[in-house]
Formats: C-alpha cells, sequence, structure tokens
C-alpha cells in the first residue's frame, strides 16, 4: 500500500501542470491551486486504498462513522 506521499509523488508525475476554463479559455493552474487539488486527489486515492485494503482483509468498510 502506498503512502499519502509516495501518492501526491505518482499524481505529480502524472500530472505535471493542471488547467482550469474560465470563460472558455484554458488557463494553467497557479501554484497554490495546482498543491491543492494535488493533495486532493492525493488523499482521495489514498483513502480509497486503505478503504479497499480493509475490506479486503475482513472489515466491513472505513466509513463506519
Amino acid at each position: 500500500m502506498a503512502t499519502l506521499a509516495q501518492w501526491k509523488t505518482s499524481i505529480k508525475a502524472d500530472n505535471p501542470s493542471l488547467t482550469k476554463m474560465v470563460d472558455g479559455v484554458s488557463i494553467a493552474l497557479t501554484t497554490a491551486e495546482y498543491d491543492k487539488t494535488i493533495d486532493e486527489w492525493a488523499q482521495a486515492s489514498f483513502d480509497q486504498e486503505v478503504e479497499t485494503a480493509l475490506i479486503a482483509d475482513g472489515g466491513q468498510s472505513a466509513k463506519y462513522a
């Protein structure tokens, strides 16, 4: 299972830059927007991997709260 830092590294390698659409024009994300997006994607991937591992090990779900 990959760590959160490994997910961030992997996602950054796959997506060296990101853009957004503003009034029909593709604009590069600022560094802060890029970092926030990568952090969100990495956290989601990490959480999904943890839940999948939990269920594979016989647990019901990581979403029990």
